[in-house]
């Protein structure tokens, strides 16, 4: 694993990419959309990719979620280098990545069980 190798800025940049790889195949929606765009219009209100049982309120928390991953976090590493010097923070930033890709196979799972 890159962090473990103590390649912190790849294994944000691989983290943070797999969300939004999981959360475009999830949605159905053509590869044109990403980042923040992608995250507004999957999960916006009524959008393609709803969290079961949460109320709008909450599915809107989700969306502001997933979009400021995407914004401050994805995002950074298609226009410059970034370099992180505290294997802290870059575990932190991989932990949510792997929360928010928790939440989309959750949702599928969500999905599977209520079409059968």
């Amino acid at each position: 694993m890159n962090l473990e190798r103590g390649e912190l800025a790849a294994a944000v940049q691989i983290a943070m990419k797999e969300v939004e790889v999981s959360l475009r195949s999830t949605s159905g929606l053509p590869a044109g959309l990403s980042g923040k765009a992608l995250a507004s219009e999957v999960l916006r209100d009524g959008g393609p990719f709803r969290i079961a049982g949460e109320t709008p309120a909450e599915q809107g928390g989700f969306m502001f979620l997933f979009m400021g991953a995407a914004s401050a976090l994805r995002n950074p590493h298609s226009h410059r280098t970034i370099e992180y010097t505290d294997p802290t923070e870059a575990a932190d930033i991989v932990h949510l990545a792997d929360l928010l890709l928790r939440v989309i196979e959750r949702e599928k799972k969500n999905r599977a069980a209520t079409s059968n």
